[in-house]
């Protein structure tokens, strides 16, 4: 009986012991090999749904001192632009990042090593839906406040289940055996540098637009829209930064005016103009607060070329700055970061206290002109989405 005991157990040892090895020698997520990471390794899976996982890890052993951070609206944004050559940059876009999660990764980032540039994409569907504070996937215990946090007992034992999870698990070898099996058509590819772009086609043009808007729809009939719990949180970010000299540029990521016209249908159009001018009001206080320079606060919604062009089949996208209205594509993100990281950028504007509300009227212009310009076209993707009945 203890022959056969210890054989068992013999057995689930080196079982274990095996798995354990095979997964940490394909290591799916780059969690223990990150140093030998490139487009080819991280793209293996789609990384879609990993990121609340590995990017945390990814930045401990990166200790980025630059920062991109948003939704997926943020992902496509290459942290190695010209003036960016003299920091070490990280993407910590997360997809459908709320407010919080900004914040913690923020904190975390500057846990690891203190931040010297930071670059907020902020998504307005993000800042007017305070529930959930997190998505799922995220682990407040895997996210340091301080340094001093990558000591306590609950930042190690979350440690500890990561490994667990992606070594010694079901789960983890089969994200190791689809990073081995033959190579499908990628859905997206995954940069070193924490960047994502979509690889295929197949959800851009009308069909994307429709998708995405199904989407939206869909999350807004659950939803009790407001601002005010996330500009708190928001406060607290860039209070941090200000006390930290950390030079932070804020932008709120580009729509399609198809999208910012759907937006007033899911909640009001007071709501959008008050969010923007609070966000505006606050930066402000801040920095007169801490004696400061404001940070710089970008929009690129008045800009007719770009969030009113037209809404290309999918077979046109190359001529498109959208993929899908809402995520654009990258010759728009290398011209965002272009227009506020350099000196030939010429999209977008500044805004201040003292332009927010031109810069708002314009938006609101532009995309009345689009619906007015493009009504038949409008009607029947509205009808596609069931909003005429």
């Amino acid at each position: 009986m203890n022959r056969y005991l210890l054989l068992v157990l013999t057995l689930t040892a080196l079982s274990v012991i095996a798995v354990g090895s095979f997964n940490y020698i394909v290591d799916p997520l780059l969690l223990y090999n990150e140093k030998n990471s490139g487009v080819e390794k991280l793209s293996r899976i789609d990384q879609f749904a990993n990121m609340r996982t590995y990017k945390p890890h990814h930045v401990n052993q990166r200790r980025p001192d630059a920062i991109v951070i948003g939704s997926s609206r943020s992902g496509t944004l290459r942290p190695n632009h010209a003036s960016w050559q003299a920091v070490s940059g990280y993407n910590f876009s997360l997809p459908g990042a709320t407010i919080f999660e900004l914040y913690r990764a923020v904190l975390h980032a500057h846990a690891n090593h203190p931040l010297q540039r930071l670059m907020i994409g902020l998504d307005y569907a993000a800042l007017i839906t305070s529930q959930p504070i997190y998505r799922s996937g995220f682990e407040s215990s895997r996210l340091a406040r301080a340094s001093t946090d990558f000591r306590s007992p609950a930042y190690i034992m979350r440690s500890l289940r990561d490994i667990q999870a992606t070594l010694f698990s079901v789960d983890g070898a089969v994200q190791s055996v689809r990073a081995l099996s033959p190579a499908k058509p990628i859905i997206r590819t995954f940069q070193p540098d924490g960047s994502w772009q979509a690889a295929r086609i197949g959800l851009a043009g009308r069909g994307g637009y429709l998708y995405v808007a199904k989407t939206q729809l869909n999350a807004a009939k659950n939803s009790v829209f407001g601002s005010d719990a996330n500009l708190e949180i928001l406060r607290q970010l860039l209070d941090f930064c200000y006390q930290n000299n950390i030079e932070t540029k804020i932008f709120f990521t580009p729509m399609h005016a198809f999208f910012l016209d759907l937006r007033f249908q899911m909640a009001s159009e007071d709501l959008w103009y008050t969010t923007h001018r609070e966000i505006v009001k606050l930066n402000t206080s801040l920095a007169h607060g801490y004696g400061r320079q404001a940070f710089d606060i970008w929009g690129f919604g008045d800009d007719s070329d770009i969030v009113a062009e037209p809404i290309y089949h999918k077979r046109q996208i190359e001529q498109a700055w959208f993929n899908d209205g809402i995520h654009y594509r990258l010759r728009l993100a290398d011209a965002i970061m272009e227009t506020m990281w350099g000196a030939s950028g010429n999209i977008g504007q500044k805004l201040t206290d003292k332009n927010i509300d031109a810069y708002l009227n314009s938006a609101i212009a532009i995309k009345d002109s689009f619906i007015a310009s493009n009504q038949q076209l409008v009607d029947d993707l509205h009808s596609k989405l069931g909003l005429d009945e």
